[in-house]
């Protein structure tokens, strides 16, 4: 069993056009390293003492994949999100649902997205899809890799997000806590 603890440093540019940001990032070496459909939920005790916390836990499945992902905020900062992960791979999503439940805590979000993965040097690119919204990038790394990656696609740090999923879907005024295709 692989455990990943990690501190997580992301932003997002809203309202991209997918093809011409595929493009672009094939175009300076990016390489296109998967494109699944995401189902993920979110679980949290009938007190809501994770989402209280500004925390985070969550079951996903992608392609042969099922993943059990825990976060928490670590720093709070103008222009990244930034926090801590702790993730592992899981046999079978069905069955990890069951034992999540069984443990008292419920689902409160069932989304799905459409996402585009790329790889460049230690950065971690994705187009995500929305049924409900336009697509957005969001970019992972080093705060130094993810503005180096910026310039090299012809945008500012001001026209970028620290937003998470959620929050971008209440920024469009859809239902945060269900997407379905």
């Amino acid at each position: 069993m692989r455990i990943n603890k990690m501190k997580e440093i992301e932003l997002k540019i809203l309202n991209i056009n997918i093809e011409e940001i595929t493009k672009k990032l094939l175009k300076i070496g990016a390489k296109k390293v998967g494109e699944n459909l995401i189902i993920e939920k979110h679980f949290d005790f009938p007190d809501k003492r994770i989402s209280k916390n500004k925390e985070s836990f969550r079951l996903r499945k992608f392609g042969s994949k099922t993943e059990l992902t825990y976060k928490h905020s670590l720093i709070k900062d103008k222009n990244f999100k930034i926090h801590e992960e702790t993730e592992t791979e899981v046999s079978n999503y069905d069955e990890m649902e069951k034992i999540i439940e069984k443990l008292g805590l419920k689902r409160v979000k069932y989304k799905e997205k459409k996402r585009i993965s790329f790889k460049l040097e230690k950065l971690k690119i994705e187009i995500d899809k929305y049924p409900s919204i336009p697509a957005y990038l969001e970019i992972e790394g080093s705060k130094k890799e993810i503005e180096n990656l910026l310039k090299r696609l012809g945008y500012k740090l001001s026209q970028t997000t620290n937003m998470n999923a959620t929050s971008v879907l209440k920024y469009y005024n859809v239902n945060p806590n269900f997407q379905k295709f």
